[in-house]
This record gives C-alpha cells, structure tokens and sequence, in this order.
C-alpha cells in the first residue's frame, strides 16, 4: 500500500464509523429531547421521540460498534 491508500482506508475504516459514533451519542446524550423536537417536530408525539432517542443512544452506536470491528479486522 502506498502512504495515500493507507491514509484512505484508514479514514473510511476507522475514522468515519467513530465519527458517525460520536455524533449518534452527542444527538442522543447531549442534545437529548430538545433536539428530537427540532428534528420532528413538536405535533411528531412522544413515542417517536423516544424511539428516536433510544436508537441514537444504544442501537446506533452498537450497529456503528459492529462496522467498525468488522472494518478493524478487515484493516488488520
């Protein structure tokens, strides 16, 4: 691999799906309800709300935890 093929398959292996983590667990943990509001809107009701916040709290960063293992031995 040359220097610029490494660079790019580390950055689309690992960098991206941490990235998508972090934002996932950032819009679930740190903005919380106020953002699924903004996002749906207030007439979007309760139970899209909490579906959409515990999909970006648990099921989000677990689905994007699968990738990047898969992707880390795939890079190994």
């Amino acid at each position: 691999l040359t220097f610029f093929d490494a660079a790019d398959k580390l950055a689309s292996s690992i960098f991206l799906p941490v990235g998508g983590m972090v934002i996932s667990l950032f819009y679930g943990w740190v903005l919380g309800p106020q953002a699924c509001e903004a996002t749906l809107g207030k007439p979007a009701g309760h139970f899209l709300c909490v579906g959409l916040m515990w999909s970006a709290r648990v099921i989000a960063p677990l689905a994007v935890l699968g990738v990047l293992i898969n992707s880390f031995y795939a890079f190994v």
